[in-house]
């Protein structure tokens, strides 16, 4: 994973219920199979940075008294005012303070299927009899805009492209474009408006059934032609069987990308053999770095704090992965610097029973060396995955602060299919988020194995000021011989 994700926080010195409910639609692109978009976990974080922003500069205790003395039209102008400025436009809501009323705007999503998260706040309302004798004052919160760099996935596919039509029926030989099959169809993906684009690559994963060399590739991006210079990085063959897996890693150039919504699609070239299930695409990613502002509130104290890269994959027993004829390998360890893959002679196995009755069991693997789970819930044939961990360790000043906002940024590529992030309370690891329900508590697990890993994972109540630890873990579920590359 590069930039295996990031913790953002913001650190200050700082009853009426509040409900709010933010809904965002979801969008299904039959060229699309599989991609990490907008999220539930997102929304969350959306609607407590909200509640949150207008707690603080005042916003619902002046509603609350503007309602209180009856002047309804005032505190919806206020509180729509505000709604409009903090919520993002796709992202309908609903805000209700308790008994006295509610404003929203559905931003036209209502007509179709939709995410929906609510956040509950209490604050300090007006006593009825006192409004005539009670004075206030409000101080306004001043925003700034600050400078942010971030790493963070445009677009990524993880399965296997002749899952889905019409590769299924032709295969990539008779339908060389995705998307579109036959002919080409624009992908689109997008960049915030007011980003300065610094630097972008894709990566592009192939195998061959039979044994023999990749296909090329041209990733075409607004129209600027992007073919594999040289040829694609053999990863492994696949244990058991003829299948050998490639990737390649391909640069972008900044000046052939745009603030907004940009396109792309993938020619898959150079093909032989007649069979049309000789080669398949298992993963595509879009990789953007570029710097942006976010307003934040002017006194606070805002740190980030990034993970190590680390990528791979790994096998329960030795396998000739390299082709080199001695079957002596436990794993392969992708640099995603320079694209580069060098194998590991030692075997790295974790049970997951062992990891549930002792969390500091994955302490043993959690270096960023790949390694393999064994009897991971949810995952049929052999139960294993292919796997990654890493830590990241920082200290929060402890005089005068309050953490008021923390969240970890994930950027997930390659065959990943599952993340399971946790927090260091002191004594022990506690799960802060994982893709499936797990410790007692519900994530919104999928059934389909796809989609339950979140771009942003909220940790604003799982820090503590002083020594912090956070570490993520993601794999590749491998029901068969499938151990592939996790990023």
């Amino acid at each position: 994973m590069d930039d295996r994700g990031f913790i953002f926080t913001t650190d200050a010195t700082l009853a009426l219920v509040v409900f709010m409910v933010l809904a965002t639609a979801f969008v299904s692109y039959y060229i699309l199979p599989s991609y990490s978009g907008e999220d539930h976990q997102h929304l969350e974080r959306i609607a407590a940075d909200a509640l949150r922003i207008m707690h603080q500069d005042g916003t619902l205790y002046t509603a609350s008294v503007y309602y209180a003395a009856g002047n309804d039209t005032a505190a919806e102008n206020l509180l729509t005012s505000s709604l409009n400025y903090l919520i993002p436009p796709e992202v309908g809501y609903k805000l209700t303070l308790d008994k006295y009323g509610s404003v929203e705007d559905n931003r036209g999503i209502s007509s179709i299927s939709s995410d929906i998260v609510t956040r509950v706040d209490v604050i300090s309302g007006p006593k009825e009899g006192w409004m005539g004798r009670a004075w206030y004052k409000v101080e306004k919160a001043e925003f700034i805009d600050q400078q942010v760099n971030v790493t963070t996935t445009l677009w990524n596919f993880h399965n296997w492209l002749t899952n889905f039509e019409p590769w299924n029926s032709y295969g990539l030989r008779n339908r060389p474009y995705w998307g579109g099959g036959s002919s080409p169809t624009n992908i689109r993906f997008s960049i915030p408006i007011n980003a300065t684009i610094t630097n972008a690559y894709f990566l592009a994963g192939s195998c061959n059934f039979y044994n023999g060399p990749s296909y090329a590739v041209d990733a075409n991006v607004n129209g600027y032609h992007h073919y594999n210079s040289s040829p694609f990085t053999f990863l492994n063959y696949r244990p058991g069987t003829n299948a050998r897996v490639y990737n390649y890693q391909g640069n972008i150039l900044p000046t052939e990308l745009t603030t907004g919504t940009n396109n792309f699609y993938v020619n898959f070239l150079n093909m032989t053999g007649s069979e049309i299930d000789r080669y398949d695409m298992p993963w595509f990613a879009l990789i953007g770095n570029y710097t942006t502002t976010m307003k934040v509130p002017q006194g606070l104290l805002t740190s980030r704090f990034d993970f190590p890269d680390a990528a791979g994959l790994a096998v329960p027993n030795p396998q000739d992965l390299n082709g080199s004829g001695t079957a002596d390998q436990y794993g392969r360890i992708y640099d995603l610097g320079t694209g580069t893959v060098t194998s590991f002679t030692t075997r790295r196995v974790m049970s997951w029973t062992d990891f549930t009755a002792n969390r500091n069991t994955l302490d043993d693997y959690d270096d960023g060396i790949p390694f393999v789970i064994t009897n991971l819930p949810n995952v049929g044939g052999t139960g294993h995955g292919s796997a990654v961990s890493v830590v990241s360790e920082f200290y929060i000043p402890e005089d005068s602060t309050r953490i008021l906002d923390a969240a970890l940024y994930l950027n997930i590529y390659g065959a990943t299919d599952n993340a399971l992030v946790e927090y260091w309370d002191g004594s022990q690891w506690r799960t802060a988020f994982c893709s499936f329900n797990f410790d007692g508590t519900s994530y919104s697990a999928r059934s389909d194995g796809y989609g339950n890993i979140p771009g942003i994972i909220y940790l604003g109540d799982k820090l503590q000021v002083g020594n912090n630890k956070v570490r993520v873990t993601v794999w590749d579920h491998v029901p068969s011989s499938d151990y592939d590359l996790v990023l």
